[in-house]
């Protein structure tokens, strides 16, 4: 919150909108007031979450700047609903945030400003980072999900189908070792998405 002072100072209409409840929020409000910034900054508070769409479309740019929320489904939601991505980078927030493609990670707080403000002011980065954002929001849609947990499944069956045609202990036990190893390479391509 603390560059955010700055980005006020440039964009005069422009506000701060934190939504959700926590642990945190107390002492958030308290810094927004020693910043000055409380009548720019608005807390929601909890919302439910069948308004949390209401909420995306509300925004310009989406910021997370938690090191603990970094599996989150927000950076996706955000995304699928139209935001560029603006993050604190984590290691895994890069498997799906291609910094300058589809979102930017920022290293340490103080490049937020530099991050934002470059949203705002470049229509192109903005235009792509929604557009290439968009696309990786829709590998993580019910129905890619869907196809991917089906491919598993029908691995799984034709493996079973192998082993139970095994004549030996031994034949089962290494088709038994092959379809746990195909289950683990399976369920790590259902939750990765294409490079």
């Amino acid at each position: 919150m603390n560059v955010m002072p700055s980005i006020f100072n440039e964009y005069q209409n422009c506000k701060f909108l934190i939504v959700g409840d926590g642990p945190s929020k107390k002492d958030l409000e308290e810094q927004a007031k020693q910043l000055h910034i409380q009548e720019k900054v608005i807390f929601t508070g909890k919302v439910p979450y069948s308004e949390v769409p209401k909420y995306y479309n509300l925004g310009d740019i989406f910021v997370n700047a938690s090191l603990t929320e970094t599996q989150g489904l927000t950076f996706i939601e955000a995304m699928a609903a139209g935001l560029p991505v603006v993050a604190k980078y984590a290691p895994n927030l890069s498997e799906y945030i291609k910094n300058g493609k589809n979102g930017i990670l920022v290293k340490k707080n103080a490049d937020f400003k530099t991050a934002i403000l470059k949203v705002l002011k470049d229509d192109t980065l903005k235009n792509t980072l929604i557009a290439n954002g968009y696309k990786t929001a829709k590998e993580y849609s019910i129905e890619q999900f869907g196809d991917k947990l089906e491919m598993l499944y029908s691995e799984i069956i034709k493996l079973h189908n192998l082993k139970k045609q095994a004549e030996t202990k031994e034949e089962k036990n290494k088709q038994k070792k092959t379809i746990y190893k195909r289950i683990g390479e399976k369920l790590l391509y259902i939750t990765r998405i294409k490079k």
